[in-house]
């Protein structure tokens, strides 16, 4: 894991916080994007709601004191930085992404941030190597995936189809 970034930086950096599973669910993914002054942070996130209508949304949280969330529980991992000039592409493609399960909404928002070519695509392959469904989200779902997931595997060949290159930008 590479170190925060220093005031000196001009660039947001891009981290993977896992946060551990408790006894209903497995461990829950977020992106967090560090400011350039490297003690305050935003998280994005896809989170469970109560609604059976509408089973996730999006949750958006600002932090001042980026050691609330980086607690000796959690796992963050460096997964690149995002320009200054990009954060609005960044904020557009959070949005664009439909909400569900934890890790594969950060997968599914990752892929759209590569398509942007504002991560590179490694990153994407590796996260999809790690992604999973809790216990209760494979009953739920089984096979057939989460509609928003099970949408973008047909779209584009299934998780392991993404390349195995570098670069930005899928082509």
């Amino acid at each position: 894991m590479q170190p925060y970034p220093t005031q000196d930086d001009p660039e947001y950096s891009l981290y993977l916080g896992i946060y551990p599973k408790d006894s209903l669910h497995d461990a829950h993914w977020a992106l967090l994007l560090i400011h350039p002054d490297s003690t305050t942070c935003d998280v994005y996130q896809s989170v469970q709601t109560p609604n059976q209508s509408i089973p996730y949304d999006r949750k958006m949280l600002k932090y001042q004191d980026i050691s609330d969330i980086t607690s000796d529980s959690a796992y963050c991992g460096r997964l690149g930085t995002i320009q200054a000039d990009d954060k609005m592409k960044f904020s557009l493609k959070y949005f664009d992404t439909v909400p569900g399960p934890s890790q594969f909404f950060v997968l599914r928002f990752l892929f759209a941030l590569a398509e942007e070519g504002l991560v590179e695509q490694l990153v994407v392959r590796d996260v999809a190597r790690i992604a999973s469904y809790s216990a209760g989200e494979l009953e739920e779902y089984g096979d057939m995936h989460f509609p928003a997931d099970r949408e973008f595997l047909d779209a584009h060949g299934g998780y392991f189809a993404i390349p195995e290159r570098d670069g930005k930008a899928f082509g």
